[in-house]
């Protein structure tokens, strides 16, 4: 995991060209379109920038709140989607085959996250009674995208679980720590109201950070060790050491928390196309054991999935066959949306980032890989990955990992 994990890092410097497929790298090639591309990267970064900016005004608006009908964030954003038809129709004239095939892929990226970020303005808007914007995605209450307090589920099962806790003990003396880090996990949950689910990934997001600097390097792997600096660092202790991790780490740490605590856990690997390289994230799935569920949970961006028309968490499998991404929306420790939700703040917007991970991924527990190509272009190529199609990187990874896991793939459609 910690191959793909290495190039997220890499990404944090331009973070909107890369969240529309496009990566500088990519834009060079031989000189007798170097003008040609350079003419594309300009365009694609004006966008991007347009872009960004629209985002970032809408995410700084209280998500408490709905938008006005000429909130400045939709003006922004309707002038941005005009400006990409625009852009996308000049790039039509360029005449190279791999330009051309780069703003196809621009296209086809910036279309669903453009879809997303209508959506949820939309879901905003309509509490305005804006019905002239709205898009064909809204939430059947508009706090979907505001608060928690719709999530009725999250009432129904927090102080269950937490008191289901109260008899836990120690499944694992070998472990130092491990006892007085469930217990902390019970005490954040009691103080937040929250289900010892969430409480668990809270505890691990908050007493950590994102990183693969020398601390990664020397401990990350060492669960044992892990689990006490979280401990040492959660209450302050002189020697704490705040632990640098980054997704597998993450995922690991968190299902041995929640595997002592009794819940089912399974690990899902994740890819994205939005590189020259396609890249991977790792999260956990764990199934509440009062709703009968499974939910996806990420601590390494401390975010869960719901279902935005019934608040209803949401499982791996939903959000990689689903046709329309903007059906779900992420939620963190005080927000639900795309743009509202962010994460561990590396990303601007985060939650948007990771929308490029949901439509391929390998389930080991269950036995399946699943690639959804109603979001992803079969003959894309990644020259980072000896310039194979997305199709052929999946199946080869299927392949590589069936003996192992006994993988079947899903294609969607």
């Amino acid at each position: 995991m910690h191959r793909f994990s290495r190039h997220v890092r890499w990404l944090i410097g331009p973070v909107m060209v890369l969240m529309f497929g496009m990566a500088q790298g990519s834009l060079t090639g031989q000189s007798e379109i170097v003008d040609q591309r350079v003419v594309l990267n300009e365009r694609l970064f004006e966008i991007s920038r347009g872009f960004d900016q629209a985002a970032r005004h809408l995410a700084s608006q209280p998500p408490d709140r709905g938008l006005s009908c000429d909130d400045r964030s939709w003006v922004n954003l309707k002038g941005v989607i005009v400006d990409l038809g625009r852009q996308i129709d000049h790039l039509s004239v360029l005449d190279d085959p791999d330009v051309q095939q780069e703003a196809r892929i621009f296209w086809a990226r910036s279309s669903e996250l453009l879809e997303l970020l209508r959506a949820e303005t939309a879901g905003r808007l309509h509490a305005f009674g804006c019905q002239s914007h709205a898009r064909d995605v809204k939430p059947a209450d508009p706090a979907t995208f505001t608060s928690h307090d719709h999530l009725s589920e999250d009432g129904l099962t927090a102080h269950k679980l937490v008191e289901d806790f109260a008899s836990v003990q120690n499944p694992n003396p070998q472990i130092p720590y491990l006892h007085e880090s469930l217990a902390a996990v019970r005490d954040l949950a009691a103080e937040r109201n929250v289900n010892l689910l969430d409480a668990s990934r809270l505890y691990v997001f908050e007493n950590s950070r994102h990183g693969d600097g020398d601390w990664y390097v020397r401990h990350a792997n060492d669960v044992t060790y892990v689990l006490e600096m979280l401990y040492k660092t959660s209450i302050g202790l002189p020697d704490a050491e705040l632990p640098e991790l980054l997704c597998g780490n993450y995922e690991n740490v968190l299902g041995t928390l929640l595997q002592a605590m009794g819940f089912s856990t399974r690990t899902v690997y994740l890819y994205s196309d939005i590189h020259t390289g396609v890249l991977g994230h790792v999260v956990l799935e764990v199934l509440n054991p009062v709703t009968g569920n499974w939910e996806v949970h990420d601590a390494d961006y401390n975010l869960y999935y719901v279902d935005i028309q019934t608040g209803r968490r949401a499982s791996i499998l939903e959000l990689l066959t689903t046709p329309n991404l903007a059906r779900f929306a992420p939620c963190d420790s005080k927000y639900c949306g795309w743009f509202a939700a962010r994460g561990n703040g590396l990303f601007a917007p985060s939650a948007l980032f990771l929308a490029g991970y949901f439509s391929a991924g390998e389930i080991p527990a269950q036995g399946i890989a699943v690639v959804n190509y109603a979001r992803r272009a079969r003959d894309r190529r990644f020259p980072d990955n000896d310039n194979v199609t997305f199709a052929t990187f999946i199946q080869d990874q299927v392949r590589q990992r069936r003996g192992f896991y006994g993988l079947d793939l899903i294609e969607l459609p």
